[in-house]
């Protein structure tokens, strides 16, 4: 769900679910998250966030939100 390269201090992070419009959800919330705070150890100086496809991020994945509530 999130693919990660590490160049020297640079981090790219690319949410990779196109076909929901790299919306997020728990695994991918998590996923970015652990992320992030791996590229603060590392001390790195750029982190770059991109998307896959045709949107960069089209927020809350509906349908997980949807059962969140459910089971909330």
């Amino acid at each position: 769900m999130l693919q990660i390269e590490r160049r020297g201090p640079i981090t790219t992070l690319t949410l990779n679910r196109p076909e929901v419009r790299n919306a997020f959800n728990a695994e991918l919330i998590e996923e970015l998250r652990n992320a992030l705070e791996d590229a603060d150890r590392r001390r790195d100086r750029v982190v770059v966030l991109r998307g896959n496809g045709p949107a960069f991020c089209a927020g809350g994945d509906l349908n997980w939100m949807r059962d969140q509530a459910h089971h909330g």
